[in-house]
């Protein structure tokens, strides 16, 4: 499976970003592509890409700027050597069913990422962390550089620094889903996240309905009640 540039990952999440923070209607959007899949870990084209920003969180994201700031994460650290980053979700987040976010969830999604029957397209780019290159391989389920202290810290140590990790927490890969959602058959149609839509409809190839998350923890987001995505069309946007 190719792997989509950053470039490419950073257009779509540019694009499908600024639905969360338009005005309250519904939002009509045209697509030519179907989605690859609705599992983050998998997304491979760019409607795929960006819609897994509708439905998912990362621990961090990018700003209007590109710059990386905190998302599920409420706060981070670098040691001074940049190999342990210690996050610190936000309190009273919670899936899109309800079901709080912990730690394990945080673990669970980047230890599945890294597996070799998940097949992620993008997990070549996570394994700088401590044991991903033998779970890469296969050998292993738990990944050693991936800790979780307490039901609000994830600790993960790198091999190496690697400047460049943040950006990549923040792409769709490594969005948190909730802990043993991946092994649930039928997911990459029927998502579960913390993101400020929540899927209603899909039927491949001819639309994608979506309504307002109300769980979402960020306050007066997303001001759009819903998002309607009809496939097999010229890309076009229409507002209600």
């Amino acid at each position: 499976m190719k792997k989509p540039s950053l470039v490419l990952i950073l257009a779509a999440w540019t694009l499908f970003a600024s639905a969360a923070q338009a005005k309250p209607q519904v939002l009509r959007l045209g697509l030519q592509d179907n989605p690859s899949t609705l599992d983050p870990a998998l997304a491979s084209n760019v409607p795929a890409i960006g819609v897994s920003h509708w439905l998912y969180n990362g621990l961090v994201t990018f700003d209007s700027a590109a710059r990386v700031v905190p998302d599920l994460a409420e706060r981070y650290t670098v040691s001074p050597d940049g190999k342990h980053y210690t996050f610190t979700l936000r309190p009273g987040v919670r899936f899109h069913d309800g079901h709080p976010l912990t730690s394990e969830d945080v673990r669970y999604s980047l230890t599945r990422l890294l597996r070799p029957e998940t097949k992620s397209p993008g997990a070549s780019f996570y394994r700088a962390i401590v044991g991903a290159p033998e779970a890469l391989d296969g050998k292993g389920q738990a990944v050693a550089g991936i800790a979780t202290p307490d039901a609000r810290t994830v600790v993960i140590t790198l091999s190496e620094p690697q400047p460049t990790f943040l950006q990549v927490l923040g792409l769709s890969y490594a969005a948190i889903v909730p802990k043993g959602a991946g092994e649930i058959d039928g997911f990459a149609k029927h998502p579960v996240g913390t993101g400020p839509f929540r899927l209603k409809e899909y039927v491949s190839g001819q639309r994608l309905v979506f309504e307002r998350n109300p769980y979402y923890f960020k306050a007066g987001l997303p001001k759009l009640s819903g998002v309607e995505v009809q496939l097999g069309l010229n890309e076009q946007v229409e507002a209600l």
